[in-house]
């Protein structure tokens, strides 16, 4: 698999934080404060570091949609059904929702 630019460098960043907390030249909360994350997430990455090596601590998250996006023709009937019990808008747009961009009550010319 390929990453990003971007997603080796915060892992050679990850890696050199606990490689240096390791050695004793830093404290965990050193450590954590240089990645910006919890003490604990940090002795997460440790415990990922030493399982998988190097690509234990790339974002396995990436490239995968999102848990919680709706499946659009769920998305699409709920915005029709929440649109016609109440008489207003969602908010989403017309193009996806599949409802009028006009409100109910608007005078049109």
């Amino acid at each position: 698999m390929l990453y990003a630019a971007v997603a080796v460098e915060r892992a050679m960043k990850v890696q050199e934080v606990i490689c240096r907390v390791l050695a004793g030249t830093l404290t965990w909360l050193q450590g954590a404060d240089i990645l910006g994350i919890h003490t604990r997430s940090l002795r997460r990455w440790r415990a990922r570091y030493e399982r998988d090596g190097v690509l234990g601590l790339y974002d396995g998250r990436r490239g995968q949609p999102s848990r919680r996006k709706a499946p659009s023709r769920r998305s699409n009937a709920s915005c029709a059904c929440i649109a016609s019990a109440t008489g207003r808008a969602t908010g989403t747009p017309a193009s996806t929702c599949g409802t009028s961009t006009t409100s109910p009550g608007a005078i049109t010319a």
